[in-house]
């Protein structure tokens, strides 16, 4: 425990005590689902293939995974709907995406943050900052998210930008997302949740700010050029 941030320090002990006693609330109170209208069309089907300028292509290279343990199958897995494409532009700029959306956010089974996911892959991340993306969702809050690079010995390094929506907040820390989860679920309710997320390979010579700016813009115009039951599960 780090006695420089004592604030952090005491809300994870208070998260850690909070975790047991719900572990054994769990036992006895079955929190509701509290899910808003999704369509059941799949997110293959609602988020466009073609659209601005970039059109869908077979991904480049293999994308790394969303979750961190990809042996867990069935009823384990946390997503209930994915999609992984890369896209390319008129001028050869090719940007890779994935929306993971799951229905039911609990401790046990929550969307998976990026930098975990990336590190669990071999990947070394760096430069770990939280940003504010240039809209703002349905209920009025500010889109905000995170962006990092990740290095590899086996790939380009790749400039990443994401957000993850639980329930109605934008979540820029794992103990912030955890910690909604857990006060939801003590209050009896479940909401669901999403990821998504935009990368690029950096190339030698390119301009890391440039990139950012590209992928996060092209993020906003993926989302309005979405069918609106696809916007409400990313945006809502």
């Amino acid at each position: 425990m780090s006695a420089s941030n004592p604030r952090l320090s005491w809300k994870g002990v208070v998260l850690a005590a909070l975790m047991a006693t719900s572990a054994g609330l769990g036992l006895t109170m079955q929190p509701k689902l509290e899910v808003e209208h999704v369509s059941q069309e799949r997110l293959e089907d609602m988020v466009p293939k073609s659209f601005g300028g970039w059109t869908e292509i077979p991904n480049p290279t293999i994308p790394v995974d969303v979750a961190v343990n990809t042996n867990n199958q069935g009823s384990e897995q946390p997503y209930d709907d994915l999609l992984m494409r890369s896209y390319r532009n008129d001028k050869g700029e090719t940007i890779m995406v994935a929306v993971a959306y799951g229905r039911n956010q609990r401790q046990e089974m929550k969307v998976h943050r990026p930098e975990v996911c990336y590190s669990a892959n071999g990947g070394r991340v760096s430069n770990l900052m939280p940003i504010s993306f240039p809209f703002m969702s349905q209920s009025g809050v500010q889109v905000v998210g995170m962006r990092m690079r990740a290095d590899s010995n086996v790939r380009r390094p790749e400039l990443v930008s994401y957000w993850i929506r639980v329930g109605h907040i934008y979540s820029q820390s794992g103990l912030k997302q955890r910690w909604h989860i857990l006060t939801e679920g003590l209050a009896g309710r479940r909401a669901d949740g999403i990821l998504v997320r935009v990368s690029q390979a950096l190339a030698p010579g390119q301009n890391p700010e440039e990139l950012y700016k590209r992928q996060e813009q092209f993020a906003v115009d993926l989302v309005r050029a979405s069918k609106p039951d696809a916007q409400t599960m990313m945006i809502r």
